[in-house]
């Protein structure tokens, strides 16, 4: 071999040792980042009282949603046997979760009878961001009860709901 063949040998093999010893250096230097975590995912139902509106204003003065719209407060001034007056209202999924209305409980009196639409709400799923509109509560004094008591006449409308299966929905 020439000496111009052994130097140009001599600088092959040593680039090839060099990176070859940069690359060990390089294993053993060098790490990696790894990112593991757990996320938990929560439902939050959550269905509100929307768009109360009265039938007749004479006999319904108010229909006040709450500041949390979970409870509609109606006050109604019946003049006589007879006298009949609705609020339509909608209910909205607000919440990140479908839910279904699993009961409806009416308390009253018995002095003035609580009817309407909302009684449809038993049952229903409500996919969130979805709404359920026109329901009603109507009220009646009837009018073969001529002597329904004065004053105050109470009543409340519970609907109960919960978390719907991504499969119910």
């Amino acid at each position: 071999m020439t000496n111009s063949k052994r130097k140009t040998t001599a600088i092959i093999l040593a680039i090839i040792a060099l990176l070859a010893l940069a690359g060990i250096v390089y294993a053993v230097t060098s790490g990696y980042l790894t990112i593991t975590g757990t996320t938990t995912v929560s439902e939050n139902i959550n269905l509100d009282i929307t768009d109360a509106v009265s039938s007749d204003e004479a006999i319904i003065s108010s229909a006040v949603i709450s500041n949390e719209n979970n409870t509609l407060t109606l006050t109604a001034t019946m003049e006589e046997p007879g006298d009949t007056a609705y609020v339509t209202f909608n209910v909205d999924n607000v919440g990140n979760a479908s839910a279904t209305i699993t009961d409806i409980t009416v308390t009253n009196n018995d002095d003035i009878e609580v009817t309407g639409t909302y009684t449809e709400l038993e049952g229903q799923a409500i996919a969130k961001g979805a709404s359920i509109d026109g329901k009603t509560v109507v009220l009646t004094w009837p009018a073969e009860e001529l002597a329904v008591k004065t004053g105050a006449n109470t009543f409340s409308i519970q609907i109960d709901y919960e978390a719907t299966s991504a499969q119910g929905v």
